[in-house]
């Protein structure tokens, strides 16, 4: 009957299903390039976390 059904993205839908944000698609590239920025992303998130709680 051609209804499109739109759920949110979560860890239970299949990822065919998601469309990926436009940051998240920039990220992901810029991150697959050079990867060693995004070691240093992922390094700095936690302890950024760490600090949050802790203080």
């Amino acid at each position: 009957n051609g209804t499109i059904i739109i759920e949110k993205c979560t860890q239970f839908v299949k990822t065919d299903d998601c469309q990926m944000t436009v940051m998240g698609r920039i990220i992901l590239r810029f991150f697959y390039k050079v990867w060693f920025f995004g070691a240093i992303y992922f390094c700095t998130s936690w302890i950024f976390l760490i600090v949050s709680i802790n203080s």
